[in-house]
């Protein structure tokens, strides 16, 4: 129900969009709650606020290192509150694309960068990864060793591509902002996802 508020550790469902962006209207406090009472299988820290003088930075940052028994490479990915919050709604409906398709669990997740102070690529406004606020997402890596790369796998035929859809389809249910392959040549090797005001998938 759309009106109630967002539970992290409960199945999506038709109202979570909603809710998540209400969560992301709530105080921190709101938000660290739910991170540390929602999820007993999330590891991570908490990030104190930043501020730099160009405007980047955060006022409460969560360092994940695991979530859902999936870890990461590089080994942590910090992001403000709300959007690690949606990364663990992700991180789990894409696993269960994975199993339904692959067969097999990922166990980390690749990835690029999560907060540059830096602006959107030639213009003069600040990205989403300035504020902590997105996530660039390379490829996985399956509990047998497998590893699906966006750069490689996603024009390919076959179920590592029909995997890669899906995780970017799931991720479009779920974040502002979604870009992969299909938006163009910038983000041929990966995903891009951010909790920022605009509305993209593609």
């Amino acid at each position: 129900m759309p009106w109630k508020p967002l539970d992290l550790s409960r199945p999506m469902g038709l109202a979570t969009s909603s809710q998540l962006f209400a969560f992301q209207l709530a105080n921190d406090a709101v938000c660290q709650n739910a991170m540390e009472t929602q999820l007993p299988d999330l590891k991570f820290a908490i990030e104190p606020p930043r501020e730099t003088e160009k405007g980047c930075g955060w006022d409460l940052g969560i360092n994940m290192t695991a979530v859902h028994d999936v870890g990461f490479s590089p080994s942590e990915v910090m992001n403000r509150c709300p959007m690690a919050a949606a990364n663990t709604l992700w991180i789990k409906q894409m696993n269960i694309r994975a199993q339904e398709i692959l067969g097999k669990r990922v166990t980390t997740v690749l990835h690029f960068d999560t907060y540059s102070c830096r602006n959107v690529a030639g213009t003069s406004r600040l990205s989403e990864h300035a504020y902590a606020n997105a996530w660039d997402i390379s490829g996985f890596v399956l509990e047998d060793g497998t590893t699906i790369s966006v750069l490689k796998d996603w024009d390919k035929a076959g179920p590592k591509a029909e995997f890669l859809r899906a995780a970017r389809d799931e991720a479009c249910g779920i974040f502002r902002v979604t870009l992969s392959p299909d938006y163009n040549a910038a983000h041929a090797n990966h995903f891009h996802v951010d909790m920022g005001p605009s509305r993209i998938c593609r």
